[in-house]
């Protein structure tokens, strides 16, 4: 054997050496925490595997050591037959039935000040949140802030040495990339399932308010909520949410909040204690073929503007009735929903580039996103004040946006405080369907039907709030 052979065999058998010490001592460099020198070994060896099985091993040993398993304890008011027997005496004398309640979810930590991000769901009422770390610690969690329209929240934990998981830019999916979504299903911790993106831009699932969901097939089930779905890159670029079944248990739909919209909601939530929601005045529809037909225009896919409010953003920036917006900051739109959310999730103070086509003219403008004052969506229509509530005409617009497509009455725009319409219990952007068993489909008839109701006497207003129906009795 050659000299440089020799010399070559023997480094080799050094470096092997000292790494079977150094692993089976548990050396690693001593500025860096064991967990943290392996992320980096990791994240460094990621663009030289293969796909998909190798690289999914070394994206899920990544991520999972960031994945928490949380348990939310709080209470429940519980139906009570004997209450409703025996009536407000019995319900006096034994106080409210309260019984406690226990449930479980799965989280992310996403930086080293031990913040964790979760669905607003699973630690919803809760009166104290436990979290599990994989490596066997228990944090109690405070709850920094939660956002029921995103199905969001935020807790922090207090601890040395948190592993973290990295954000991904959730605009950059493409439908068909691999991802993993890991969690606690049904209380197995840190499960890690994988599966494609299905669909993104999901909308009108109707889970959250604000929706803009990544579908995957990736096994979800329950117990999986608030986890991370991430990519082989190894970043989250969704936190799971809910699935859609029959039985309750994985069917191969499952769905993700975009992690640029998580991110954005919890800097809200952790600079101000709630969501500050963009808004630039616009009344949208969906542009579809039977509207263009109604409206006597030529189809295009975008979002309709209907109306925008006067001295709004989009109002200054020239927006107009007619204009179909067909893209936001470089996306093209196919909702109304869609727009709608970009612009709650883009910073307040910030422009948003809306692309919009009017008379066949492709034009663009940059309205500056701002919160809206109370009231602002509403300010410009008609009007009718009466009974301790100010109510306006149901467009279509607004019918699509509250839920009530192809419903008649008048729109709740504000219930005066401390008024009869308060203390009824009308509320704000409920749809006054009639009075006394009269019908009112505009401001003009809710004003004779209102003039009806006199002093001292008593008035029935049916109300229509969602998909719930109920008689209201104004005294």
């Amino acid at each position: 054997m050659r000299r440089w052979q020799v010399v070559i065999a023997l480094v080799f058998i050094a470096g092997a050496l000292g790494g079977f010490f150094c692993s089976g001592l548990g050396i690693f460099p001593s500025h860096l925490p064991a967990y943290q020198f392996q992320q980096e070994k990791l994240t460094k060896g990621l663009s030289d595997l293969p796909e998909p099985s190798n690289r999914f091993v070394t994206v899920a040993k990544l991520v999972t050591p960031a994945v928490v398993h949380i348990t939310s304890r709080g209470e429940q008011r519980v139906h009570d037959p004997f209450a409703e027997l025996f009536g407000e005496f019995f319900r006096r004398r034994m106080g409210p039935n309260i019984v406690p309640t226990t449930s479980f979810g799965s989280g992310v930590i996403v930086d080293k000040e031990g913040r964790v991000l979760t669905n607003s769901h699973v630690v919803r009422n809760a009166k104290s949140v436990t979290v599990k770390l994989g490596d066997g610690r228990e944090f109690e969690a405070e709850i920094l802030g939660g956002d029921p329209p995103t199905d969001l929240a935020v807790l922090k934990i207090s601890g040395e040495n948190l592993p973290t998981a990295e954000f991904g830019d959730s605009n950059k999916i493409e439908v068909g990339q691999w991802v993993l979504a890991i969690g606690n299903p049904f209380g197995l911790e840190q499960t890690v399932t994988s599966g494609i993106i299905s669909a993104k831009g999901r909308a009108d699932v109707g889970i959250a308010q604000f929706e803009d969901f990544i579908q995957t097939d990736a096994a979800i089930n329950p117990g999986n909520s608030g986890g991370p779905l991430v990519n082989m890159d190894g970043e989250v670029i969704g936190i799971t949410s809910a699935i859609a079944s029959n039985t309750g248990g994985y069917q191969g739909v499952g769905f993700a909040i975009p992690a640029n919209m998580a991110r954005t909601v919890m800097s809200d939530i952790i600079k101000h204690g709630r969501v500050r929601r963009g808004w630039v005045g616009l009344h949208m529809l969906d542009m579809t073929p039977q509207l263009a037909k109604d409206l006597g225009v030529p189809y295009r896919r975008g979002v309709y503007v209907d109306r925008a409010v006067p001295e709004s953003p989009a109002a200054k920036a020239g927006l107009k009735e007619g204009d179909v917006i067909t893209k936001a900051s470089g996306v093209e739109l196919t909702s109304a929903r869609q727009l709608r959310n970009i612009i709650a999730t883009t910073g307040i103070g910030k422009t948003i580039t809306l692309t919009y086509s009017r008379n066949g003219e492709q034009k663009e403008c940059k309205p500056v996103v701002a919160t809206p004052e109370a009231g602002a969506e509403f300010k410009g229509l008609e009007t009718e004040t009466a009974l301790g509530m100010i109510v306006t005409n149901l467009t279509r617009a607004l019918a699509t946006r509250y839920g009530y497509e192809g419903r008649q009455g008048v729109l709740v725009v504000k219930v005066e405080k401390d008024s009869i319409a308060q203390q009824a219990g009308i509320e704000l952007c409920d749809l006054i369907l009639g009075i006394n068993r009269y019908r009112t489909s505009n401001t003009r008839e809710f004003k004779m039907l209102a003039r009806g109701v006199k002093p001292g006497s008593r008035a029935t207003i049916h109300v229509r709030s969602g998909d719930t129906v109920k008689v209201l009795v104004i005294r």
